[in-house]
């Protein structure tokens, strides 16, 4: 399985890793990175995202593709 949060990577995953799965991590929208989107989204098994924002897209432009939120969060009694 590879986990990745690097859209770029998608031409190097089979090469390098051969994975069962992979797994598209968007955690940030970056601009200079969207052109590589939607081909690592077409090449991933699940996409994982932080933001409500990025979820809402992603379900909205690939309704079929499995998606799962995990919000960032901190303990607050740590700051």
């Amino acid at each position: 399985m590879v986990w990745t949060t690097w859209s770029k990577l998608r031409t190097r995953i089979q090469t390098l890793y051969s994975p069962d799965a992979v797994i598209y991590d968007c955690c940030d929208e970056f601009p200079h990175w969207a052109k590589f989107e939607p081909k690592m989204i077409e090449a991933s098994d699940h996409l994982v995202c932080t933001a409500e924002v990025i979820r809402s897209r992603l379900n909205l432009a690939h309704p079929d593709k499995p998606l799962t939120l995990i919000p960032n969060g901190a303990d607050p009694s740590f700051f």
